[in-house]
This record gives structure tokens, C-alpha cells and sequence, in this order.
């Protein structure tokens, strides 16, 4: 309930089947914004996000990779810099 908005992208399937519709539900039982592929995750919140704003990735799998970039792109960028990026 803190949050200002939340990001759900595809979901990343272990061992369980697949279940089609499943994150569109999710998405929209939680007026989340739905970021179909995870690829496009970073550039999206970066494209939102305002300096003093915080991210946070939570997730299965190879959710990290997103962070990742996300986190490399971010400080190319000189309105977002922070002190021990």
C-alpha cells in the first residue's frame, strides 16, 4: 500500500505449467502496470522514474539481469547520480 506504483513482468515458470492470462490477472487485480517482456523493464522505469524515486526488483529466476541494467543505465545518467553508486 506504500507504493506509488508497481511493475509486474512476465513470469519466470520452474517446474510448475504454464498458466495463460495469469500475470494479465495479476496486473489487473492490482492496478499494477504490466511490462510484458522483462527486456523492456529497465528502460521503462527509467523512462518514469524521477530523481529521489526508489526501484526495487523482486523475483524467481533471472529477474537480476534486469536490475542489472537498469542500475548500469541509471548511472550514465547525471540527474540520477547518488553518493555510492
Amino acid at each position: 500500500n506504500a507504493s506509488d506504483a508497481l511493475y509486474l513482468t512476465d513470469i519466470y515458470l520452474a517446474r510448475e505449467p504454464e498458466q495463460p492470462g495469469l500475470i494479465e490477472t495479476l496486473a489487473e487485480k492490482s492496478s499494477a502496470r504490466l511490462v510484458k517482456n522483462r527486456h523492456d523493464l529497465p528502460q521503462t522505469l527509467l523512462a518514469e522514474l524521477k530523481p529521489g524515486d526508489m526501484a526495487l526488483f523482486m523475483g524467481a529466476g533471472n529477474i537480476r539481469e534486469q536490475a542489472d541494467e537498469f542500475l548500469n543505465q541509471l548511472q550514465s545518467r547525471s540527474d540520477f547520480l547518488a553518493e555510492g553508486l
